[in-house]
């Protein structure tokens, strides 16, 4: 990378620029490395076979709890975190959606995400995470936003009576 990065200094500006943002991206990150040991050649390839056939998408709970890269992830994990109306209503972490009965919770991470683009678009959309890079305000603007919608909400029901 380094490499890469020295010849596109000697190029046109518009690879100068790209050349530094990638230089200060690198400074930034990092790369995790898994190493396995001892493994006998067939063991070789059934790893690489597991790996790569077997393997799963994340589920999206787990993306938005950890993946701070889109704006709407990290707005929702504010909220999630910051209002205590909320967290008395309940948030399930873990499932899409909230089967009644047995379930008390108010709203899945999910549902609470979508609500959340509602507020940063306008609209319902299939494919969110698209249109919330465009969005005119700052990110605390919409968690204060969606704070007063809440707290509207919670001043009609009870927070504590949410799931019933």
């Amino acid at each position: 990378m380094e490499d890469s990065i020295l010849k596109a200094l000697k190029k046109d500006e518009e690879k100068v620029k790209q050349a530094y943002e990638l230089d200060s991206l690198m400074k930034d990150s990092s790369i995790a490395i898994q190493v396995f040991d001892g493994l006998t050649r067939a063991e070789e390839s059934q790893l690489y076979l597991d790996l790569n056939l077997k393997g799963k998408k994340v589920a999206l709970s787990k993306r938005i709890s950890f993946d701070s890269r889109n704006n709407l992830n990290v707005i929702t994990n504010q909220v999630l975190h910051t209002h205590q109306s909320l967290k008395t209503a309940g948030v399930e972490l873990e499932k899409r959606s909230i089967n009644r009965p047995a379930n008390k919770n108010l709203l899945s991470l999910s549902q609470l995400r979508q609500v959340i683009g509602i507020f940063m678009t306008g609209k319902a959309h299939v494919n969110i995470e698209e249109k919330v890079s465009q969005s005119p305000l700052s990110n605390s603007e919409y968690i204060t936003l969606i704070h007063l919608y809440l707290n509207e909400l919670f001043d009609i029901y009870p927070a504590e009576r949410m799931g019933d």
